[in-house]
């Protein structure tokens, strides 16, 4: 599940099952918005949240010194560089029409 699947199954799970349309014109600045400006807003903030709770994470694994002694400064810092490239992925903005 994408970032935009999450947070439209939120949205539904919160407010039921209403269209979430989204605007389809070729070369419009802004295809691939919701058409309701309040749930274009709300799929902003979700996006801004979610960059901020994973950076929060990179950090976190990032100075966690209880593991790097655990196992090994070198193994550790291997691990991190793939969870922190993991969690970069996932914190990556979906392209305007994209989906």
């Amino acid at each position: 599940m994408d970032q935009r699947e999450r947070f439209e199954a939120a949205f539904r799970e919160k407010y039921g099952e209403q269209p979430l349309y989204r605007r389809d014109m070729k070369g419009s600045t802004r295809f691939g918005e919701y058409c309701n400006h309040v749930i274009q807003s709300q799929w902003e903030i979700w996006q801004a949240a979610e960059a901020a709770l994973l950076e929060r994470a990179i950090t976190a694994i990032q100075s966690d010194s209880d593991a790097a002694d655990e196992l090994g400064h070198e193994r550790f810092s291997r691990y991190c560089a793939e969870v922190v490239a993991k969690l970069r992925n996932l914190a990556a903005p979906v392209e305007r029409g994209g989906e």
